[in-house]
């Protein structure tokens, strides 16, 4: 297959490897950034949180739902925006208002400063960031993608049991604000980074592909495949969002109150910090675990025996 590539010689091209593992490095960086809208960052901060602003927990609660599924949407433009501008502009552009969104969260002094706040924090971190995060590895790399996600869940793993680590070590010297906008400035830190180092595609930079893209004639669908109408249709879909859905209600409410629930168990609060950096250790051996047995088993059966560990 003949590619059309630039002619001039630009420094990725240049280097001894292949440029989609520096990709891969920095969105392993982009997308440990989201800790400040996912439940496990603001896990570290709830119990100050609710202190300083005089709110109880099921308010919060609220807050949370609400800012949640509103920051979800978020999700929706993002892959619009990648396909127009490339992953370079939308992953800088999106951890710019991430850290911005942490600084203005830090100064709230309210429950509807709260809720905007966590919206935009929930929106451009746990939602459009992530997002990115994954569409910088998908754009480089075809016939070694499970090889580049391997690495990628690994690198995760270790930045969000740093990040945990530190953030909880930081909220118990300088207070939750002061903490929250440390974290903010950190993010912001790293917009000029993914500016200078992230490409967006390997042809954009004189660079063959990691593997050819399907050849025009070749079939794309199979006699198995389902259209989205037919698929949102099927009881497997709606059995696999509820499961997956269950799970995630679990997981929130514990990482949330994730102190509360210790004290209440007679344990020390400062286990809290340690407990969720083991939580993360754990979910990397789980993701792997699952991801080879998902090359041989239905993943329906997976996620039966996932709920019923949940369960117990």
């Amino acid at each position: 297959m003949n590619l059309t590539l630039p002619q001039r010689r630009l420094c990725p091209a240049s280097l001894p490897i292949y440029y989609g593992w520096v990709n891969v490095v920095l969105a392993a960086v982009a997308m440990t950034a989201t800790l400040p809208g996912r439940t496990q960052g603001l896990g570290l901060v709830t119990e100050p949180l609710l202190a300083d602003l005089q709110l109880d927990k099921l308010a919060f609660a609220r807050i949370n739902l609400v800012a949640t599924l509103l920051g979800a949407a978020f999700c929706i433009p993002i892959g619009w925006l990648i396909d127009r501008h490339g992953v370079r502009i939308v992953l800088t552009a999106v951890t710019a208002a991430l850290g911005v969104s942490v600084l203005g969260m830090s100064a709230a002094h309210g429950p509807i400063s709260l809720l905007l706040g966590l919206i935009l924090v929930r929106g451009f971190g746990q939602s459009a960031l992530s997002v990115v995060s994954m569409a910088v590895i998908g754009k480089w790399f075809r016939r070694r993608l499970g090889i580049a996600m391997g690495l990628f869940a690994v690198l995760l793993t270790i930045g969000f049991i740093a990040g945990l680590l530190g953030m909880g070590a930081a909220v118990k010297v300088w207070g939750w604000r002061d903490a929250w906008q440390g974290l903010g400035w950190s993010v912001l830190s790293l917009t000029p980074v993914f500016w200078i180092f992230v490409r967006s595609t390997p042809e954009s930079c004189g660079i063959l592909p990691d593997a050819p893209p399907a050849a025009a004639d070749q079939p794309v669908a199979s006699e198995h495949d389902s259209t989205f109408r037919q698929s949102f249709a099927t009881p497997a879909f709606w059995v696999l969002v509820l499961g997956i859905s269950a799970f995630n209600l679990v997981f929130s409410g514990v990482t949330l109150f994730n102190e509360s629930l210790l004290i209440e168990r007679g344990l020390k609060k400062e286990f809290a910090d340690q407990i969720m950096a083991i939580l993360a250790g754990v979910g990397l051996i789980a993701n792997m675990v699952c991801g080879k047995l998902a090359t041989r088993e239905r993943i329906l059966k997976l996620l039966a025996v996932g709920l019923f560990l949940l369960v117990g």
